[in-house]
């Protein structure tokens, strides 16, 4: 210090020091405010801008539930302004469960024990409409230990309270639902409804008929099949069968009342629900669907077609044990219709012996499938011998016959199950099954034969041309290692000349193969021999109502000559069914049939 300055006195100077420090503390202090205001001030824009922008509809709340922020995606769903919502209660947007009484939030978070949810919820638009909504909502900090906290626009305040967490502001966010749950709606249409005619499914139709069981009345069910939906699908392909199946359901429709329930059951068969209707009045809805479906015609590319509807008729009341029962019911009603002429309606009876005998057959579709699954099919040989003894043929020829086997060990034979196999199209599964069992036998015996083996197996109309089945027949060569020229496959002439074109591709693609065929039950068509020369056969099997007479009547005596004679001609092999005693094979032998099978020859015996 110079001399000439006065000295200071030493608590002046201190003084003077601690005010330049408060001054030096309060610059920094205001500076770092300064800089923390134009942060926050930055930091609101910020979150103002991306608030506006985001795509998702957000809404802020104050810890009352009134709204301080409302962006224009929200402004979207809820039809409304910020400014119209600003200040006013978030009860206005959304609605709650008519069962809780409190606020929107309460509701949102009660049962929230992190002050977060996720709830669906409906919301109201601004005209009033409600619109299925998800939000998401949050409750937000605003103070926490020693955090800055932005309270309103005009103050910036701080706290150092160690432990202190408040939530004051809540943040939603929403999501409109309306696309999802229309998607939904549409799913469940979908589930519950026939793509093809607008109408409800089978399953639905299932449900409806439980619930009609349940409700103490008497209704009718209707089991409607079309009658020469075959002939219009099979002249005119698809595209005219789901047209008329088009038509027919709107004209179907038009003939019912609101209450009543129409269904496509799939196919061309529909079902009928008539509610709270009797017997009578049931019998006229059905008639009246019968005259109405008769006096329609259906028209394609310059066809005109006349259509049919067979109907079976069910009461359903207390009595009825199940909707299942009540179909299976009405199936077999409809099925009788059919078997009385079509274009008629058939009633349930409990005492009618058709529908009993249709009752059965269905009761057997069960254990047939049981019988696929569990390997239940066994096979039996009966002998197919030459009538004229020839030294160099030592060839062991013998028909393949199919059995059931019965849990409990007895065997059912085949004119029990095979009705219901083929009405039921499940005949193609017992064919694959024969045909795997005696592969497997001829697998395990192949050193005992030789070669010198000829196994006849039995093919079904429904199998015969049947791709699925080829495919399966030509694999099971290979696996199995089969000489083709060992199989002879049987084709009743009837299945052959229903399916005549089908039946020559597929005899003609097995011959090529390897296979031989026989003619089975020929004779028993009335045009058998204008399509004998068609058919690529090797053997011709003689139907047995001519043969089992042939002894006593001069007429089956001609037919089994006329059919030996022309099949000789032709170059095929003859076989006679039914050879039950010496008499009738001496007969045989006396025309020149080449084979004999039957009881006289001999009985059939388990492979």
């Amino acid at each position: 210090m110079s001399q000439l300055e006065p000295a200071l006195p030493l608590d002046l100077l201190t003084q003077v020091n601690l005010l330049v420090e408060e001054r030096d503390r309060l610059e920094h202090s205001l500076q770092q405010s300064l800089r923390i205001s134009h942060q926050l001030i930055h930091n609101q824009s910020l979150s103002e801008a991306l608030l506006h922008n985001a795509p998702d509809s957000i809404i802020v709340l104050d810890s009352n539930g009134l709204v301080k922020s409302f962006n224009p995606a929200a402004e979207k769903i809820f039809g409304c302004l910020e400014t119209d919502k600003v200040g006013q209660s978030i009860d206005d947007l959304f609605e709650c469960p008519d069962a809780y009484s409190g606020t929107i939030v309460d509701y949102l978070l009660a049962s929230s024990n992190n002050k977060r949810c996720q709830q669906p919820v409906m919301g109201v638009r601004h005209s009033g409409k409600t619109v299925p909504l998800h939000i998401s909502m949050s409750a937000v900090t605003t103070r926490q230990h020693d955090s800055i906290i932005f309270e309103d626009q005009d103050a910036i305040s701080f706290t150092r309270e160690e432990g202190v967490a408040n939530f004051d502001l809540y943040m939603c966010s929403i999501k409109d639902l309306s696309d999802e749950v229309s998607w939904s709606d549409q799913i469940q249409y979908q589930a519950k409804h026939d793509a093809l005619t607008g109408l409800i499914n089978r399953a639905e139709f299932e449900q409806a008929l439980a619930c009609a069981l349940k409700s103490h009345h008497s209704h009718i069910m209707l089991y409607l099949d079309l009658d020469q939906f075959k002939v219009v699908n099979d002249t005119c392909g698809h595209n005219a069968g789901d047209e008329l199946l088009r038509q027919i359901s709107s004209r179907l429709s038009g003939l019912i009342r609101e209450d009543d329930i129409l269904a496509r059951l799939g196919g061309d068969e529909f079902g009928l629900l008539v509610k709270k209707c009797g017997l009578n009045a049931g019998e006229r809805v059905a008639n009246e669907i019968i005259s109405s479906v008769q006096n329609f015609r259906f028209g394609w590319e310059e066809k005109t077609f006349t259509i049919g509807v067979s109907i079976g008729l069910v009461q359903v009341n207390e009595h009825c044990t199940s909707s299942t029962a009540v179909l299976s019911l009405a199936d077999s009603a409809c099925y009788a219709a059919k078997d009385f002429g079509r274009n008629r309606v058939h009633v349930h009876d409990d005492s009618d012996e058709t529908l009993l005998a249709r009752q059965g057959e269905m009761n057997w579709v069960s254990r047939i499938n049981e019988a696929v699954d569990d390997d239940l099919f066994v096979i039996y040989k009966q002998d197919i011998v030459p009538i004229t003894v020839d030294e160099k043929d030592h060839t062991q020829h013998f028909e393949v016959l199919v059995r059931m086997k019965e849990p409990t060990g007895g065997i059912i034979p085949p004119g029990a199950f095979l009705p219901a196999a083929e009405r039921y199209n499940l005949i193609n599964n017992i064919d694959m099954c024969v045909v795997t069992a005696l592969f497997e036998w001829l697998n395990d015996n192949k050193l005992q034969y030789s070669g010198n083996i000829l196994c006849s197996v039995n093919l079904s109309g429904a199998t015969v041309g049947d791709e699925q089945f080829i495919a399966f027949l030509i694999d099971a060569f290979e696996r199995y290692q089969i000489a083709p020229h060992s199989i002879c496959f049987e084709i009743t002439e009837t299945a052959a000349i229903s399916n005549m074109e089908s039946a020559i591709d597929f005899i003609s693609l097995l011959h090529d193969h390897g296979c031989l065929f026989a003619l089975d039950d020929f004779g028993s068509g009335l045009s058998s021999y204008a399509y004998l020369k068609q058919l690529p056969v090797d053997y011709l099997k003689i139907d047995g109502s001519f043969v089992k007479n042939i002894v006593n009547d001069p007429i089956d005596y001609a037919m089994v000559k006329s059919i030996n004679e022309i099949g000789h001609v032709m170059g095929k092999k003859t076989i006679a069914e039914f050879v039950e005693n010496d008499e009738i094979l001496e007969k045989l032998r006396e025309i020149g049939v080449d084979y004999a099978q039957g009881y006289g020859i001999a009985r059939p015996e388990s492979l």
